[in-house]
């Protein structure tokens, strides 16, 4: 994960590290009626060694009041044998992204949003979606 920083003295100060989760339940998190997932990378820009991958292995995401999973604008990311269900809207979404795998990624029991829509405006719902949120850029 990437942070950019202004220290009191009005320079840049940047963090960089890595994420590792396995075997980690992730439950009733994420927002509702927003991007913000139960996990989520956004800006993620690590460099592409082995050590240097965030890894998200053998993980369940269920009844999640928004997304499961979005990674959006990053880079370097493994996500491994993980189940989500029973979210809300978008099972996974991947846009923007440099080297992300996917590998036994099961998504199923995903639930429509609760909105009120105007007529002829449709909401995207998915289980797996690729690049369906950024219509101004080519993914």
């Amino acid at each position: 994960m990437d942070t950019l920083m202004i220290d009191a003295n009005n320079n840049q100060v940047t963090y960089q590290g890595l994420t590792t989760l396995r075997d980690v339940e992730f439950y009733k998190m994420g927002q509702l009626n927003n991007f913000k997932a139960a996990l989520r990378f956004e800006n993620s820009n690590l460099s592409s060694t082995a050590a240097t991958k965030s890894t998200v292995e053998a993980c369940v995401i269920h009844e999640s009041v928004g997304w499961g999973v979005s990674v959006k604008y990053s880079q370097n990311i493994d996500l491994l044998k993980i189940d989500v269900f029973d979210v809300t809207q978008i099972g996974v979404s991947l846009d923007q992204n440099v080297n992300i795998t996917a590998d036994s990624v099961n998504v199923y029991g995903v639930r429509r949003r609760e909105l009120a829509l105007m007529d002829n405006i449709v909401d995207r719902e998915s289980c797996f979606s690729v690049c369906a949120f950024t219509d101004d850029m080519p993914c």
